[in-house]
């Protein structure tokens, strides 16, 4: 490269056809730098744009119709006549929580009893019921 000045004092800078075509290709890796740049942004908005479109507009929310059960547990003395196959009947909800069978079972392990599920007059069980009324413990 060599630099001279002009008739009028302007600084020119002079280059060889070796230095011309390194600074073509330097500007071509330039604009291919850019145009992948500006590609991989544009993919990026595309790919956004059909996510938040995709699951922005689905709602998550419960229905009204959807009917909430809560678990709770309460304290039974066992009377004349009750079996845990009776006591099922009774705490049984609509929410299809339980069979009896299941029922029998998680009771008869809460309540360390032996395997036949056999129980006695005045004995104090722990029994799972579920109920959708909301009851706060405070």
């Amino acid at each position: 490269m060599s630099n001279g000045r002009t008739g009028n004092g302007i600084r020119v800078s002079m280059m060889d056809d070796i230095q011309y075509e390194n600074y073509r290709r330097m500007l071509r890796r330039k604009e291919l730098r850019m145009r992948r740049f500006v590609l991989f942004v544009a993919i990026l908005i595309v790919v956004s744009a059909g996510w938040i479109l995709l699951t922005g507009f689905t709602s998550h929310a419960e229905t009204d119709d959807a009917v909430v059960y809560y678990k709770y547990y309460t304290s039974y003395y066992v009377q004349n006549g009750d079996t845990l196959w009776d006591l099922a009947d009774s705490y049984l909800d609509d929410g299809g929580h339980y069979t009896s069978a299941t029922w029998v079972k998680e009771v008869i392990a809460m309540n360390s009893l032996s395997r036949d599920g056999s129980i006695k007059i005045g004995q104090h069980l722990s029994l799972p019921y579920y109920s959708t009324e909301y009851k706060c413990a405070f």
